[in-house]
């Protein structure tokens, strides 16, 4: 006797089963996968930023003990970083990197710019940049003498809780004080709302912005 298999289709209801399972599985763990990458990049983030920290201690072994300027005077008496080399290329140099400016006049290559390259802030919402706190590291009641006269890591007593460089919308951040009043807020909490921050003491941390945004220690200490 000859069995024959018997071959029996999906219905139309059993079909649209399977695609609701399958969407609601995709609605469940797409979060879990978006959040998932998010943190990786936060990991290379926090990594890179750990990586600028030895370029920073590197720069004031060499140094007296200083701190990167800020920025500096260019050939015409120009002091913005954009005029001539900034923190960036001084930091590049000391990491052993092509200091050459490229794109928005800091070195060339992906290192210089935060993985996360979602800023929140509206209105620099595609600079994934990392910033230097400028009035915080470096004298500038005036700025051109400001320019080459940072301070030196020791003259801080809590290097532990002052900012140096920052995921920001920017090259620079700064506290209210200085003429540019609204660098503090350009610092950007892109991942997962937690801004990743080098301290002087080039220790990294990720924390919401409100923690230390608002605080004038943060960005001061007590050196001036």
């Amino acid at each position: 006797m000859v069995f024959k298999k018997q071959l029996t289709s999906f219905t139309l209801i059993e079909l649209l089963v399977v695609v609701a399972i399958i969407a609601v599985l995709v609605a469940v763990l797409l979060p879990a996968v978006l959040r998932a990458r998010g943190v990786a990049r936060q990991v290379t983030c926090l990594a890179r930023l750990q990586q600028m920290g030895q370029g920073v201690m590197v720069y004031a072994g060499e140094n007296n003990d200083h701190l990167l300027p800020a920025l500096k005077v260019g050939p015409n008496g120009e002091w913005y970083s954009w005029t001539a080399s900034g923190w960036q290329q001084e930091l590049a140099k000391a990491l052993k990197m092509d200091p050459t400016c490229g794109p928005a006049n800091m070195p060339k290559g992906e290192f210089w710019l935060c993985p996360e390259n979602a800023a929140t802030k509206q209105e620099r919402s595609w600079a994934n940049w990392y910033a230097y706190n400028a009035n915080g590291t470096n004298r500038w009641n005036d700025p051109r003498p400001s320019c080459t006269n940072p301070y030196k890591i020791p003259w801080f007593n809590q290097p532990g809780r002052t900012l140096l460089i920052v995921d920001a919308v920017d090259h620079v951040v700064d506290y209210d004080f200085s003429w540019k009043w609204d660098w503090r807020y350009k610092c950007d909490p892109r991942h997962l709302n937690r801004g990743n921050i080098l301290w002087v003491d080039c220790h990294v941390s990720s924390q919401e912005s409100d923690a230390f945004t608002p605080t004038w220690t943060h960005w001061y200490n007590d050196t001036r």
